[in-house]
């Protein structure tokens, strides 16, 4: 829903006094969103289908903690760039990476037919937050 969106957006960036700080406090709380994840994609192996060759299991287990990972890394490059001016203009870039990286891991599942049941709503949560961090993004002005 977009005014809930708007709503948590700008329940977020209320009293940030710059575009620096602002921004901060989204990617911020979107890593808070992402932590919960971790314990879900730490015991993931043994909830998938014993039919699964072994391989395969290693292989989901394996994009899903790189997916995590990944995610965790894009949000505090960004933050990093925020702190240092963002000299190489790579703030979009990362947090459209993050925006895509948990969709490697529930695509992985989806294709061996398993459901990704919570990491499938954490997906949605992190989208909406990545989205909310290019949306305040794109807010800046370029003599900032």
């Amino acid at each position: 829903n977009h005014g809930v969106e708007k709503d948590l957006c700008n329940s977020l960036v209320n009293g940030a006094r710059t575009w620096n700080e602002a921004l901060s406090r989204v990617i911020l709380a979107a890593i808070e969103q992402v932590k919960p994840v971790k314990p879900l994609i730490d015991g993931l192996g043994p909830k998938l289908p014993p039919s699964l060759r072994p391989i395969s299991r290693d292989s989901i287990v394996q994009t899903c903690s790189e997916s995590y990972g990944n995610i965790l890394d894009e949000f505090n490059g960004a933050l990093e760039n925020i702190r240092t001016g963002d000299k190489t203009g790579a703030i979009n870039s990362q947090l459209s990476a993050a925006l895509s990286s948990l969709s490697d891991c529930t695509d992985g599942l989806e294709e061996f037919g398993i459901d990704g049941g919570d990491l499938k709503r954490f997906q949605g949560i992190l989208e909406k937050y990545a989205s909310l961090s290019l949306a305040v993004s794109s807010t800046k002005t370029k003599k900032t």
